[in-house]
């Protein structure tokens, strides 16, 4: 879905769960962020063992960050379709695609 979105043009946000330091981004990307179509954020300048409670923290921040929130994938009862109810709830436009 990403690879579509910078393909278009379109703006697009990536959170990452590791440091930007020691993040090894495809080319996509790379070009993506040089034509201004992309920003990457990471939440630490740490590399942490990633647990639920830093993931729900991570893309909380990253929600706090987004005009609209779009979810490739979360799983039917999980933690994460959990998450996207609370924003909604909270005023957020949220969009899961699966």
């Amino acid at each position: 879905m990403l690879e579509l979105l910078l393909e278009a043009g379109s703006p697009a946000v990536v959170m990452l769960a590791c440091s930007i330091k020691s993040a090894r981004l495809p080319n996509s990307w790379l070009e993506a962020i040089r034509h201004g179509h992309l920003v990457i954020v990471s939440a630490t300048d740490v590399s942490p063992q990633v647990t639920e409670q830093r993931a729900a923290a991570r893309n909380h921040m990253a929600a706090r960050l987004a005009t609209n929130i779009v979810i490739a994938h979360a799983s039917p009862g999980g933690s994460l379709e959990a998450q996207a109810g609370i924003w909604r709830s909270c005023g957020f436009a949220v969009c899961c695609l699966g």
